[in-house]
């Protein structure tokens, strides 16, 4: 028999995705008499805090209920980690030395249900996408961002996995937004390209692939757009699906700017880090494109096609 009762509540407003988990735990073999006085912590989770980290991981920290009703100090009992993706207590040294905390976490782990696991997983997706969006770009990494010397895009969530957002309903179907960007030095488009994924069970862990799915260039500054991928037949139209998304988030141009600017702020940071200190980590951008009928770069005075581009630099 588990030595505890635990109870996982929600505090806070709606709606609900913002509301805290908390879990109230006591002693099993009181709990029926006296539920208040059996009450022995209040427990809460936080999500890791590294943006670019591609874990499940919540703090499991606990506050131990004194006898007056009032809330002990929370460092005089070690947290523990869960992994919500896959329901584990994640393994820790300091953990498996603590008997009565091991089997405290145990306990929770045992006891929390399918659903009360994928109420935690739906929590930590919205919460991990609120840190990604209000932590400062000057604090985030920038030592492994995606190669763009080819002038490929790059998603928001190839850096910040768990950044995906924009989840709206169309034809009884859920889909989420998957949106790319170009982030080349000077370049000042406001393009992205929009794919609209669909969640193939109600976890939302599973989405279709990015090249089977429809899929639009998207400008969040004139709000336009020009359809590129139809995805496969039977689905609903691109413009079908730009509608409902724009029903559901009316103000996402505004979303999509911001999550450029990040991007765009985190590859100048990048290459300037990289040029002054020569790191190898720093991306690799590619040169701006010279046009056929340009100047040539080497400063011979001759249009581009008739000095470098063909070879025949000047003497």
């Amino acid at each position: 028999m588990n030595e505890h009762q635990f109870e996982l509540t929600w505090a806070g407003k709606e709606p609900a995705s913002r509301l805290t988990p908390r879990v109230l735990i006591r002693d099993a073999a009181t709990a029926a008499a006296d539920a208040f006085s059996s009450l022995r912590w209040i427990a809460g989770l936080t999500v890791c805090g590294k943006v670019t980290c591609d874990c499940c991981s919540v703090l499991f920290w606990l506050k131990p209920v004194l006898p007056d009703g009032s809330l002990g100090e929370m460092d005089l009992i070690p947290g523990f980690w869960l992994d919500v993706w896959d329901h584990s207590l994640i393994s820790d040294p300091e953990l498996e030395k603590d008997a009565d905390t091991l089997r405290l976490a145990t306990g929770l782990v045992a006891a929390l249900s399918e659903a009360e696991w994928d109420q935690l997983f739906q929590w930590f997706l919205a919460e991990k996408l609120e840190v990604i969006q209000t932590t400062p770009v000057e604090k985030i990494e920038t030592g492994d961002l995606p190669d763009i010397a080819g002038g490929q895009m790059v998603g928001f969530v190839e850096i910040f996995p768990w950044g995906m957002s924009l989840e709206f309903s169309c034809r009884g179907r859920l889909y989420v937004v998957d949106d790319q960007y170009c982030v080349q030095p000077k370049c000042d488009c406001t393009e992205t390209v929009l794919s609209f994924l669909s969640y193939k069970d109600a976890s939302r862990k599973r989405t279709t692939g990015p090249l089977s799915s429809p899929a639009v260039r998207y400008n969040y500054r004139t709000r336009t757009a020009r359809a590129e991928l139809s995805g496969e037949p039977g689905q609903a139209s691109t413009s079908e699906l730009l509608d409902a998304l724009k029903a559901a988030h009316p103000t996402f141009p505004r979303q999509l700017k911001q999550r450029h600017e990040i991007l765009q702020s985190l590859y100048a940071r990048a290459a300037k880090e990289g040029s002054r200190s020569g790191s190898v980590n720093a991306p690799r951008i590619a040169p701006p494109k010279v046009g056929r009928n340009d100047p040539c770069p080497c400063g011979s005075g001759k249009k581009y096609k008739h000095c470098c581009l063909s070879g025949s630099k000047p003497a």
